[in-house]
């Protein structure tokens, strides 16, 4: 049986043996794409986190001879961002989630018509943002709309229909008096759904935003869905992860109505 170490260890050699490439006879060239396929092979174990630091422990190192290589940069952000939402402590996260956004702005500067770096940019901004608290996030709503916007005028099926489930989020958590709008929210969830029915990250979202509008019923069909959802190995990570949101929040309902009924 091949174990997690020996997995890492065959995926990483692969990348130092492809990596001379890079620099052949001291000429600039593309990432090979067989190196593009062992960083997202470890992007897609990502539940092991060691994975994705294997990815960025190499970027500086891939980057070096070309510091706009576009494919590598919006890894790099994807890469950063994942390590800050697994950080333990909130100076790891703004540390993982400011490098991410580092990395996503260069990636626009390369290629400002493909949707990864804009996407990676402005969920980035997002979670330095809620990192920093309320002003912080405030603050930045009208960046990371720009860069949705922009996702969903090249390609809005990518990360099927992230940047709808984005939008939507802010909608929802900004407060009516700053311009949320929790319509439109649903409008939003609505557009990602269309576009991938099954996203566990889409129906959590509304469930959310059902039990913020009292609505109970609704949001329970919602997390059930999500428990029952099958795996999917590409989205192995944020399913389980989800699921156990939606555990989580069926048991809050629950507390929650056999303590009203109690008090009646």
């Amino acid at each position: 049986m091949i174990t997690k170490r020996i997995l890492r260890g065959f995926l990483l050699a692969a990348i130092i043996l492809v990596t001379p490439c890079l620099t052949l006879h001291g000429l600039k060239a593309e990432t090979p794409k067989s190196t593009l396929a062992e960083l997202d092979a470890l992007y897609d174990g990502r539940s092991d986190t060691d994975m994705v630091r294997q990815i960025t422990t190499n970027c500086d190192r891939l980057l070096a001879d070309d510091p706009g290589d576009y494919e590598l940069l919006w890894r790099c952000s994807r890469a950063y961002f994942h390590l800050g939402r697994e950080a333990s402590t909130k100076k790891e996260r703004l540390e993982f989630y400011n490098k991410a956004v580092d990395a996503g702005k260069s990636a626009v500067k390369a290629n400002n018509d493909r949707p990864e770096g804009h996407f990676w940019l402005g969920i980035s901004i997002a979670a330095v943002g809620e990192t920093s608290g309320i002003l912080k996030s405030l603050g930045s709503v009208g960046d990371i709309k720009e860069q949705m916007e922009r996702v969903i005028a090249i390609d809005a099926t990518y990360e099927e229909g992230g940047a709808y489930r984005i939008m939507g989020r802010i909608d929802h958590k900004v407060p009516w008096i700053f311009g949320g709008r929790k319509a439109r929210s649903h409008e939003y969830y609505q557009k990602a759904l269309a576009v991938a029915p099954d996203n566990t990250y889409t129906r959590l979202f509304l469930a959310e935003l059902l039990l913020d509008e009292d609505k109970n019923d609704d949001a329970r069909k919602e997390l059930r869905f999500i428990i029952d959802t099958g795996n999917r190995p590409e989205w192995a990570y944020d399913i389980k992860v989800n699921k156990e949101k939606a555990h989580k929040l069926l048991e809050e309902i629950d507390q929650e109505e056999l303590s009203e009924k109690y008090l009646e």
